[in-house]
């Protein structure tokens, strides 16, 4: 890609990446292509605007983001890809500064997250869930944007910047429960970034120094209704925060912008185990780094942010965990790694670089487990 890549997700058996680029593989792409293993194709003339968010739904391709029009006919901020067009799904979201930033699927409705006021004409303050056929309201919506959406216990959790939900405190996450809006105890106070299920329990990480009106610095885990440290939770950085969550080896891993966790030397990632907080090694480095994404591949922890070492050794913006040590995918990139995924038994990395192992992967490269390449047809 020319460009910025925000989101990633398998659909159909392509992978479909989504962002600000305009060009992918080198022909037309309009911020949202797909890659069938060969070659990058154009999704008809794609969107006038960054797609930001991307899930599936019936076997269609939702994306959504700051366009208003996909494939040409007006399509405000979300849209749908049945494999031969793209779709609105009504009118779409209005408001001031709308925008879709979030997207998942719950009780076979899509639930979007973000800047809007509206869906469907009708008022849907920053979330709403499509059934197929017609947004509806989710009471009456959150006060502020929802960026972090998930599914647990059957209901949706909602995290972001918001004050209120269904008109009642639920500071920064709160539950639908498909009827009403329910608070998870008092809330943060600040915001949610990500949201993840481990061994049980819900764990939130963001930009919060409190949970349920307790400390728990910038992350916090969800048990038997109420809100419990993960010990002294994080500290340090330059912008002390949890960005990224995931789950390896039944250990819960946690990237983002601190120095610590639980007290001890934790640089930008670190692992619980349901006890206490570890470190990966000595972490990354070097000082002001932070670590955006987070996932497995080949039962190894992948690493991507902006970073240039781990554990103390050269590993250019994107590094592997085996359980033991942090080790280089070759020579990694020449800048940052915003998001992670992994796509027809190959690791696919988006961010911000143009180069990979060395070679020019503008914004999206793909790791085969010896090599980086980029994707593009061979």
């Amino acid at each position: 890609m020319n460009s910025l890549v925000f989101d990633l997700v398998g659909c159909n058996g392509e992978l479909i990446a989504g962002g600000y680029f305009r060009t992918a593989g080198g022909q037309p792409c309009s911020r949202i292509a797909s890659w069938d293993g060969q070659e990058w194709g154009a999704l008809g003339t794609g969107m006038n605007g960054s797609v930001y968010a991307l899930t599936v739904y019936n076997a269609e391709l939702i994306a959504g983001g700051g366009f208003t029009s996909a494939g040409g006919q007006a399509c405000n901020y979300i849209a749908r890809w049945d494999g031969q067009e793209w779709r609105p799904l009504g009118s779409g979201m209005g408001g001031v500064y709308p925008g879709v930033f979030g997207l998942t699927v719950r009780n076979a409705e899509v639930m979007a997250g973000g800047w809007f006021t509206s869906a469907g004409g009708q008022p849907c303050n920053h979330i709403a869930g499509w059934d197929g056929r017609e947004w509806r309201p989710l009471g009456s919506g959150v006060d502020g944007t929802s960026v972090a959406l998930a599914v647990y216990n059957s209901d949706l959790i909602a995290g972001g910047s918001f004050t209120t939900a269904g008109g009642q405190p639920r500071k920064c996450i709160a539950r639908w429960d498909g009827q009403q809006w329910r608070a998870l105890g008092a809330g943060m106070n600040s915001l949610v970034f990500d949201l993840v299920g481990c061994n049980g329990e819900l764990i939130a990480g963001g930009a919060f120094t409190t949970a349920g009106g307790q400390p728990c610095n910038y992350i916090a885990r969800w048990d038997a209704g109420q809100w419990r440290p993960l010990e002294s939770g994080m500290s340090g950085g330059y912008k002390p925060c949890v960005s990224a969550l995931s789950i390896y080896n039944d250990e819960l891993i946690a990237g983002g912008d601190f120095t610590t966790a639980g007290g001890q030397a934790c640089n930008y990632i670190a692992r619980w185990d349901g006890q206490q907080w570890r470190p990966l090694a000595t972490g990354m480095g070097p000082r002001y780094s932070c670590v955006y994404a987070l996932t497995v591949y080949n039962d190894q922890l992948i690493a991507g942010g902006d970073f240039t070492t781990a554990g103390g050794q050269t590993c250019n913006y994107i590094a592997r965990w085996d359980g033991q040590q942090w080790r280089p995918l070759e020579s990694g990139m020449n800048d940052g790694v915003a998001a992670l995924t992994v796509y027809d038994g190959e690791l696919i990395a988006g961010g911000w670089f143009t180069a990979a192992g060395g070679q020019p992967c503008n914004c999206i490269a793909r790791w085969d487990g010896q090599v980086w390449r980029p994707l593009e047809r061979f």
